[in-house]
C-alpha cells in the first residue's frame, strides 16, 4: 500500500514537468507568431469639420466640398494577438466655405498610436481571417492654408501656415481582410482633433478644428504571424521522414 503511494505520488509530481513546459512552449510559439513587423500603405479622403463646414450631417456632400485626397504609410510592430504600436504619415488636403469665405489647406502629419485587437480579445484562440482594430493616440502635424475672402466685389487672398508642429489626438477604428499568409487589406476611418483653430484660417466660437482620414490599404507582413505551431511540427516531422529515407 505504502509502495502504491509513493508511485501515485511520484507520478503526481513528474507529469506537471512535461505537461506544463509543453504549454509554456506552445504559449511561446503564440507569442513569437504575432512577434512581427507590417507595413501599410493606404488612400482615400481628409474630410474637415470647423468653423466653416456645412456638411457635417451628410457625408458624401461632405466627401465632395469639404474633402481632399489624402495618403499615408504605417509601420506596425506586433507584441502579441492584441497589441501593437505604429507610426504613421499622412499627407492630405482639406477644403470648406461659408457665406463669402472659403479656404483650402495642405495637411502633413506624423504619429504614434496604439492598436487592439477586439476580435482577439473575445475570442483568443482562434485565427481569424478578418480583424477588428481599435486605435488611438496622438501626433504632430503642419498645415498651410490658403484662405480666400470676397467682399463688395473685392477679392483677397490669405496664406496661413503653423510655425512649428501642432498636437492632434484622434481615435478610428479598421477592419481588414485577410488575403494570403503575408498580405491583407483594410479600410480605416478616424477622427483626429487638432490643437488649433486656424486650420480653415478662422476663429469662431473658440472651439479647435478637426479632420477625418477615411482609407483602403493594403498591408504586408515581413513574417507569417497566421501559420500555427502544429503546422509547422508537421513540417518538421514529415521533414525527418524524408531524410530517413534518403539515407
Amino acid at each position: 500500500m505504502f509502495i502504491k503511494l509513493k508511485i501515485s505520488f511520484l507520478l503526481v509530481a513528474i507529469v506537471p514537468l512535461f505537461i506544463y513546459p509543453q504549454q509554456w512552449k506552445k504559449d511561446r510559439q503564440q507569442r513569437e507568431q504575432w512577434n512581427v513587423w507590417a507595413i501599410t500603405a493606404n488612400a482615400g479622403y481628409t474630410s474637415y469639420y470647423g468653423d466653416l463646414s456645412s456638411y457635417d450631417g451628410n457625408y458624401l456632400e461632405k466627401l465632395h466640398y469639404e474633402s481632399g485626397p489624402a495618403m499615408g504609410i504605417v509601420v506596425t510592430k506586433h507584441f502579441d494577438r492584441l497589441f501593437a504600436i505604429s507610426g504613421q504619415i499622412i499627407s492630405g488636403k482639406i477644403k470648406g466655405y461659408f457665406d463669402n469665405a472659403s479656404f483650402k489647406s495642405e495637411i502633413f502629419e506624423y504619429n504614434l498610436h496604439l492598436r487592439l485587437n477586439l476580435i482577439n480579445l473575445f475570442a483568443p484562440r482562434n485565427n481569424h481571417k478578418v480583424g477588428l482594430v481599435f486605435f488611438g493616440r496622438l501626433g504632430n502635424f503642419i498645415f498651410k492654408t490658403t484662405q480666400t475672402i470676397t467682399s463688395e466685389g473685392t477679392i483677397e487672398n490669405i496664406t496661413n501656415q503653423s510655425r512649428v508642429p501642432e498636437l492632434v489626438y484622434f481615435t478610428g477604428g479598421e477592419i481588414s481582410v485577410q488575403l494570403f499568409e503575408n498580405l491583407s487589406i483594410s479600410s480605416e476611418l478616424s477622427i483626429r482633433k487638432c490643437k488649433n483653430d486656424m486650420v480653415d484660417g478662422t476663429v469662431l466660437n473658440d472651439n479647435d478644428d478637426y479632420y477625418s482620414y477615411l482609407n483602403v490599404g493594403i498591408t504586408y507582413y515581413f513574417s507569417n504571424f497566421k501559420k500555427g505551431p502544429i503546422r509547422n511540427k508537421a513540417r518538421i516531422a514529415h521533414s525527418d521522414k524524408r531524410l530517413k529515407a534518403l539515407k
